[in-house]
């Protein structure tokens, strides 16, 4: 890998003509000039979009141990499916005690009453029903009552495998993990692609973990303080930094356990003009700061996570307006700043993108948010 990425990622663009839309792209913002004030960044940016009030801290939980293992299935409009996936469950070939927790998050198609009969048929199906409010909310109404040694988020239009809860709670209950992750395969009419992980037990690094809330069984000790960001897109924002940070062994599987459903769900989170895609800033920010207010200290690992994580949050905020990320990247290098100080990327690949962060060079770091995968 060249030491100098970023000017030669620059080169390519300027003088190779690969893609003409994709250049013209690139120009649109590398050639931008805007200025930004740079004081009381953190106002300037509430000015523009102000979130709500939130905390992941988990309040009145009722713990009970009457299962092995409690499933959680968030839907919305799931009419579709929502069969499918309560099928999928309840037929699992497995000696694990479990109930399934489906929260209808104000559906306005059939999802409810679909529902609704299979609780009446079977005594391990529990349902409750909110206002819309998203699957944040969705999800913290069944952690309210967490009744199970371990929990397991499933969404309504997905699929389990049929030994799926065997093979992921055998591994949890024989191994004492606090969380055991699975391979998962995408599908529409067939499936798509597959994606597994090799089999290994992990006490200090999860950096081959997905940072998802599904594929995986979870410990529900480490929900009884926490809770999702309601409200707020990107949600699973957590996982990895509270909850594989306050793990003491986490292991990964190689079976396929999850089947992810290609119905565009999700598409329209991943970049566009709506300022509700600065929620990928306000939640990163938000669970960081978190962290080390729970003691959680950064070490190098959490700190090439936050690159990471910096990066995706900038791809999905690319189409705001320059004013905006201008003043996104500033507030990027503060936190870095503020809370990394001590640590320098060992990823070569991140290199040049964190020293843009770091010398607020907005023309880099959008050369980076483009081009880096």
């Amino acid at each position: 890998m060249m030491k100098n990425l970023d000017y030669v990622l620059e080169y390519v663009i300027r003088h190779l003509k690969l893609n003409k839309v994709f250049a013209n792209m690139v120009e649109h913002f590398i050639k931008d000039k805007v200025e930004i004030a740079s004081d009381n960044i953190d106002e300037q940016i509430k000015q523009i979009y102000t979130p709500s009030n939130y905390n992941c801290k988990n309040k009145g939980v009722v713990v009970s141990h009457d299962y092995q293992l409690q499933i959680i299935i968030p839907c919305f409009n799931c009419g579709k499916y929502i069969a499918d996936c309560i099928d999928s469950i309840l037929s699992q070939n497995t000696t694990v005690s479990y109930s399934v927790m489906i929260i209808d998050d104000g559906s306005e198609d059939n999802t409810l009453d679909i529902v609704k009969k299979y609780a009446e048929s079977d005594s391990r199906v529990k349902c409750l029903s909110i206002p819309h409010s998203g699957a944040a909310a969705a999800r913290n109404e069944a952690l309210k009552t967490i009744n199970a040694e371990y929990v397991m988020f499933v969404d309504g239009d997905d699929l389990l495998k049929p030994n799926s809860i065997e093979v992921l709670m055998q591994n949890a209950l024989m191994n004492d993990s606090d969380v055991v992750e699975g391979g998962y395969e995408t599908f529409s009419s067939s499936v798509d692609n597959v994606y597994l992980h090799k089999a290994e037990i992990l006490l200090t690094t999860t950096a081959s973990m997905w940072g998802f809330s599904c594929v995986k069984v979870i410990r529900a000790e480490l929900f009884y303080d926490l809770c999702f960001p309601s409200g707020y897109w990107y949600e699973d924002t957590i996982i990895f930094y509270l909850v594989y940070t306050r793990c003491h062994k986490i292991q990964t599987i190689e079976e396929v356990v999850y089947s992810y459903r290609n119905n565009r769900k999700g598409m329209s989170r991943l970049r566009g003009s709506d300022l509700k895609f600065l929620d990928a800033y306000w939640v990163l920010n938000y669970t960081i700061r978190e962290m080390v207010q729970r003691k959680i200290y950064v070490t190098q690992e959490i700190y090439e996570q936050i690159l990471r994580s910096i990066l995706t949050a900038g791809k999905r905020m690319m189409c705001l307006d320059k004013k905006t990320n201008r003043l996104v990247l500033n507030l990027w290098n503060k936190l870095l700043k503020e809370l990394c100080s001590e640590y320098k990327t060992e990823n070569v690949e991140l290199k040049g993108f964190e020293k843009a962060i770091l010398m607020n060079d907005y023309r880099k770091y959008q050369l980076f948010v483009i081009c880096l995968g």
